[in-house]
């Protein structure tokens, strides 16, 4: 099971060809940064076309 406290919805148009370091980018500088947890949506609807994007982030610690 994946934890996920908060999601966010990105409400400005963005270039849905963007990659994740793109949309992370995007996040960190709307929101200042990206936190453990949180998934982020990014979703365009376009005449012919529906795009969606999540991205998730899970804090992992490595002993």
């Amino acid at each position: 099971m994946i934890r996920i406290d908060k999601v966010w919805l990105c409400a400005q148009p963005l270039d849905m060809r963007a990659g994740a370091e793109r949309l992370l980018a995007a996040v960190v500088s709307t929101l200042g940064a990206a936190h453990a947890h949180h998934g982020y949506l990014f979703y365009r609807d376009f005449p012919q076309v529906q795009a969606m994007w999540v991205l998730f982030f899970m804090l992992t610690k490595f002993r």
